[in-house]
């Protein structure tokens, strides 16, 4: 079985910023086996009250690798930062859509690259800014 070393790395604006975090694990959880990757731990969910951080910040380590993220609230929209690593297949177009469906991502930018010997990106740079 090939090896793979893909990060897929989303930068957006959204419209529904997540606050609750039972919600938020069973979204990592849901995302994880949709994307056929198993969990080694279970999603950690943070809410974080601090002024100028505001906002949920989740992780779940998966047996290739990682998935991270936080969302800023305390601006309207929201701003995500959404990082996926993976040493298995990765279909950034699925993965795009649940992260589009669950925070409400309007503008944003998309970044996919393989890490395998070098930083390379290998996508063109996806970006929706209205």
């Amino acid at each position: 079985m090939a090896v793979n070393h893909l990060q897929q790395i989303i930068i957006g604006q959204v419209t529904k910023p997540p606050t609750d975090v039972d919600v938020v694990k069973k979204f990592m959880c849901d995302l994880v086996e949709s994307i056929g990757m198993k969990r080694l731990i279970e999603p950690q969910a943070v809410y974080v009250k601090a002024v100028g951080n505001r906002g949920m910040t989740s992780c779940v380590l998966i047996e290739t690798s990682h998935i991270a993220w936080h969302v800023w609230d305390e601006q309207t929209p929201g701003l995500l930062q959404f990082d996926l690593y993976t040493c298995g297949n990765l279909v950034p177009e699925f993965v795009l859509g649940l992260v589009k469906d669950f925070f409400g991502l309007t503008n944003y930018s998309v970044k996919i690259f393989d890490r395998a010997k070098e930083l390379k990106e290998i996508n063109g740079g996806d970006s929706v800014w209205l």
